[in-house]
């Protein structure tokens, strides 16, 4: 059984409200564009269309070749392929009224927080983002695991 529609009107508000003011703090903007379910959704499709894009998986690719990632510890690597898919999401989201800049990213973002739970909008974008890291050489649950373990300082999480 669910939440009634108030309480999820509610929810969704105090998130927005949230989001509000991490916008205005981190970028000087405000929230942006409110998507509904079908807009988010087929911006979600956008940005798992934009990272299977066969000339993104080879820019990846390459990026992954270069001189400089053989010195990289696979964090560092998470993180410069993190770098890329932000910035072919952010030639995606224009068409639906976000600027190319951070701070249009962040609107982006958040608007599809507000649809987190989801199916369709939080199964893509993590299986679209999983495929781009090991498509890139990188095995993101092993890395988490070993992030997770320096976090406890070694210990096995309870």
């Amino acid at each position: 059984e669910g939440a009634d529609e108030s309480t999820v009107k509610q929810l969704r508000e105090d998130g927005r409200a949230r989001w509000s003011v991490l916008l205005q703090n981190a970028f000087g903007c405000d929230v942006g564009r409110q998507l509904d379910l079908a807009e988010a959704r087929q911006l979600t499709t956008a940005m798992v269309d934009g990272l299977q894009d066969p000339t993104f998986q080879a820019k990846v690719s390459d990026f992954m070749r270069g001189e400089m990632m053989a010195a990289l510890g696979t964090l560092e690597k998470q993180q410069a392929v993190t770098r890329l898919m932000i910035l072919k999401q952010k030639e995606v989201i224009v068409p639906f009224g976000y600027a190319s800049a951070d701070e249009g990213y962040a609107q982006a973002q958040a608007a599809l927080q507000e649809y987190a739970m989801d199916a369709i909008v939080q199964g893509s974008i993590m299986h679209v983002t999983q495929r781009v890291y090991m498509h890139a050489g990188i095995d993101i649950q092993d890395l988490m695991q070993k992030l997770n373990a320096g976090a406890l300082g070694g210990r096995a999480p309870a």
